[in-house]
């Protein structure tokens, strides 16, 4: 073999080295950059899961809270309902009471 040729193997050989170490950088940024997307889309499913929980619970809280002030507006009305029942009938009692004109003895 001649100088010339040995050469000649020498730079294809730097230049096949080059080539290769390119091609594996670029592999590696294609790899980096599906990794970066596979990241951004799962903690985008896992944000949007989230929400759904969140709003859930946030609309089974209201649905509690809305329940529970209708209990208790129904319950404070039934209450004022039997306050205003028993002043009635007590009124009606002392009306009957005080238009009597009957004394009541009571004998021991």
């Amino acid at each position: 073999m001649r100088l010339h040729d040995v050469q000649i193997i020498l730079s294809s050989s730097d230049m096949s080295s080059k080539y290769q170490q390119v091609y594996q950088h670029q592999a590696n940024i294609m790899q980096s950059q599906e990794a970066a997307t596979m990241i951004a889309q799962s903690n985008q499913k896992l944000t949007q899961t989230q929400q759904m929980v969140q709003g859930r619970e946030l609309k089974s809280i209201d649905e509690n809270e809305n329940r529970l002030r209708e209990w208790k507006k129904e319950h404070f009305d039934k209450e004022q309902e039997r306050k205003k029942n028993i002043i009635k009938k007590e009124t009606e009692k002392e009306k009957v009471m005080k238009n009597s004109d009957h004394i009541i003895d009571i004998k021991a």
